[in-house]
């Protein structure tokens, strides 16, 4: 991160982010960092550097359950529920072995439910960074990206 602030600028809030809420959930992630003058996000080679002279808006979401895992396990169970239920009505049902279809059932079921219980263990903070050409997303298991917004405006007083 030092070697992207220019002389004698300093990172009053540094946190540890991700542009992409995925990376946040396979450990991948760069560093959020907050100057008297810009934000910048460092990803290994990658570099986003945004003024914040040009900052509109900042929108900052606390530690939230992931949707998707949210979608995924109550579709997965429902999905399993379902079978079970359509071969309770349709026991013996032809070409397919009864025992094939209790066990998709069951592992729908059980994929269902681990993926609700593993999206409490991935809950993510989310910080968007509105410009007037281009809206800034970071997502960050740490709390602190709260901080990040907080300084963004305390810089925007002072200057």
């Amino acid at each position: 991160m030092n070697e992207y602030l220019i002389d004698k600028e300093s990172a009053s809030v540094e946190v540890g982010a991700s542009r992409s809420a995925e990376q946040v959930r396979s450990g991948g992630s760069g560093t959020l960092a907050c100057t008297p003058y810009r934000l910048v996000y460092v990803d290994g080679n990658d570099v986003t550097d945004i003024s914040l002279k040009g900052v509109n808006s900042i929108q900052y979401r606390g530690m939230e359950y992931p949707k998707s895992y949210l979608v995924s396990g109550v579709g997965a169970t429902i999905f399993g529920l379902f079978v079970a239920l359509v071969m309770r009505g349709a026991s013996g049902v032809e070409p397919i072995p009864e025992g094939a279809v209790w066990g998709v059932a069951a592992l729908s079921i059980a994929a269902g439910i681990l993926t609700l219980v593993w999206g409490l263990f991935i809950r993510r903070a989310s910080l968007k960074v509105h410009t007037p050409n281009k809206t800034y997303r970071f997502f960050s298991t740490d709390s602190s990206l709260k901080e990040i917004g907080h300084a963004v405006r305390g810089h925007e007083m002072k200057n």
